[in-house]
This record gives C-alpha cells, sequence and structure tokens, in this order.
C-alpha cells in the first residue's frame, strides 16, 4: 500500500512485474465491448453481469447482459501494461488513487465479488418476491410466459380466464394452432391489445 510522497514505490520496490487486480472504468453502456477487447489483447478480466429475458415486439424475446456494476469491469495486470488497458477501446480509464496511480484492488474484495459470480461473470442475484397483483388479462390479449415455465419464449393468445388458470391458444411454425390451460403464476406479462 502507497503512502502519501512515496507515489514511485510501487514500481521501484519490484512489483513492477506482479499482476494485480484494478478497477477499469468504462464508457457509458460499454462493459462488454470493453472486456471484449481487453480480453483479445490477452488480458485477465472480470466482468461481473446479470442476463434478463426481455420482449422485442410480439415474437421475440433476447437475452440482455446488464453490468452489475455499472460502467466497471476489472482487470488483471502488470503496472507496465497500464498504458495499453488505458488505451482499449471503450475504456475510460483505470480507477486512480490520489497520486494518479492506479489502485489495486483488495484480494479478499476481488474474492468477494467473484464468490457472487458464477465461472463467467455472471451474478445471481435472488429476486425479491412481490406480491402479486391481481391479473389483468382478457380474451384477446396475448401473455409471454416465465422463464421457468416450458412455453417459455412462446406467446400465446388469451382464450378464456379460467379461475387460477388461463385457456391460451399458441401459434407456432412447427406446432400449428394448440391451445393449453396455463396457470396465472406461469404467465410473466401480458400485453394489451385494445
Amino acid at each position: 500500500m502507497q503512502t502519501e510522497g512515496d507515489e514511485d514505490a510501487y514500481v521501484e520496490d519490484g512489483c513492477a512485474n506482479t499482476p494485480d487486480w484494478y478497477a477499469v472504468h468504462t464508457h457509458p453502456r460499454k462493459e462488454s465491448y470493453a472486456d471484449w477487447h481487453l480480453r483479445r489483447q490477452g488480458f485477465v478480466t472480470f466482468f461481473p453481469h446479470t442476463t434478463q429475458w426481455i420482449g422485442l415486439g410480439t415474437r421475440q424475446a433476447r437475452l440482455v447482459k446488464r453490468a452489475w456494476l455499472t460502467r466497471y469491469l476489472f482487470v488483471r495486470t502488470a503496472p507496465r501494461r497500464f498504458f495499453v488497458v488505458n488505451e482499449t477501446p471503450g475504456v475510460s480509464g483505470l480507477v486512480r488513487a490520489r497520486a494518479h496511480m492506479p489502485l489495486p484492488v483488495p484480494s479478499l474484495v476481488m474474492t468477494g465479488l467473484q464468490a457472487r459470480a458464477d465461472p463467467y461473470g455472471e451474478v445471481f442475484m435472488p429476486k425479491a418476491q412481490k406480491k402479486r397483483r391481481a391479473f389483468s388479462g382478457r380474451p384477446g390479449d396475448r401473455v409471454r410466459f416465465t422463464e421457468k415455465n416450458p412455453l417459455f419464449g412462446f406467446w400465446g393468445e388469451i382464450k378464456r380466464v379460467l379461475g387460477s388458470e388461463v385457456l391460451v391458444e399458441l401459434e407456432r411454425e412447427i406446432l400449428g394452432k394448440r391451445e393449453a390451460r396455463v396457470p396465472l403464476a406461469a404467465i410473466a406479462e401480458v400485453l394489451k391489445l385494445r
């Protein structure tokens, strides 16, 4: 750890070739882009992120990767390669201390962050149990199904609401038109068509 007045001590004490973890500040919404470029240059990176399925239009769903720490990722490098990291596309710069030298992230902090993620950097956050609102779907509305349902990825049209279930018509090229009874808990989203 550096103290005030010994800015050059980190490089002069023989640690210049010892790689440490450093926080990288990226351009807005360019975390994944910067991560890819850093890895392409041979750096070991850690990009903590979450993933979420989002609906696009009426029939498409896409898995989107979102940064867990907005505009930040981590790179393992030696001080002699700071210039390369700072010049990487998508990178604003390494997070710096008062002495204008990049500050290494303590190993306990990195171990804790990496323990929350899988080997690919995806952080799994337990979802807070939300109070379920009353079902507002009506016949003719379109519904999207939850990730835990076998119909996930499909859209259906409500034909009838049957108490705690919904009769839904599915239309897919390979299935043709099929009707299915689905519990209300399996419906993630209702798209009102009126």
